[in-house]
């Protein structure tokens, strides 16, 4: 707007003013007033709208004849009607998502604590295989065999974990 107004007084002092530019009178002249769409204007662009998101120009003329417009006023209307509709769809297709992921999130948490019950039982059985090996061993009075030699344990000796070796 500096730019405009100083063109302006520039060609009015000089007394050069060109057709590409037209110096307003006043200042109403320079701000014009945005007319709001009536209900009907904006019924009928609803419902192009909903036949095509997309404007031709053969259809904005026509629309814009239709309606009282100028052609512009209708390619900003949809142009701002697709944007609407855009984070419309962005907001569903979230709001769809987020639905899905919960979903994938609590079956995930389900598998992951029968895994851990699973993972229990397994120890569990594992620590009574394991303590029942040696009770078998200390019921049967100690004595373990290993190869051809016979090794004589008391009872009250804790079990060999590993086979000792012959030094021979």
């Amino acid at each position: 707007m500096g730019k405009f107004v100083y063109a302006c007084n520039y060609a009015n002092r000089t007394k050069k003013i060109t057709n590409a530019y037209q110096c307003p009178s006043n200042k109403d002249e320079i701000t014009k007033k945005k007319k709001k769409l009536t209900n009907e204007q904006l019924a009928s662009l609803e419902e192009s709208f909903q036949e095509d998101i997309k404007l031709d120009s053969d259809r904005k003329l026509k629309l814009s004849k239709e309606l009282g417009l100028q052609p512009r006023q209708v390619a900003v209307w949809f142009q701002n009607r697709r944007a609407r509709w855009k984070v419309k769809h962005l907001e569903e297709s979230y709001d769809s998502l987020k639905q899905q992921y919960d979903v994938v999130s609590r079956e995930n948490q389900m598998l992951h604590d029968e895994v851990m019950k699973l993972r229990g039982i397994i120890l569990k059985e594992q620590l009574m295989r394991r303590q029942s090996n040696l009770d078998s061993n200390q019921i049967a009075g100690g004595n373990q065999i290993y190869g051809n030699t016979t090794l004589v344990a008391p009872t009250s000796w804790p079990p060999i974990s590993q086979p000792p070796y012959p030094s021979w």
